[in-house]
């Protein structure tokens, strides 16, 4: 019985140990997910801004003929 009880306590640990590197792993995945977010933010607001001037440049040239 007491053989028995080591087992699980070693397979338990076991788990726990995957448990913990899944966890790791899935928090590096979130922080990489962010970052990527925050870099596409980054890119459509510089989008906006790029088009918002290419819309003011057409007008001018629309509005000089």
């Amino acid at each position: 019985m007491y053989s028995s009880i080591s087992a699980d306590k070693a397979g338990l640990g076991a788990h726990m140990k995957s448990l913990s590197a899944t966890m790791v792993a899935l928090q590096d995945s979130i922080l990489l997910l962010s970052e990527d977010f925050a870099a596409l933010e980054v890119r459509e607001r510089v989008m906006k801004e790029k088009f918002e001037e290419a819309k003011k440049l057409s007008i001018d040239i629309m509005t000089r003929k």
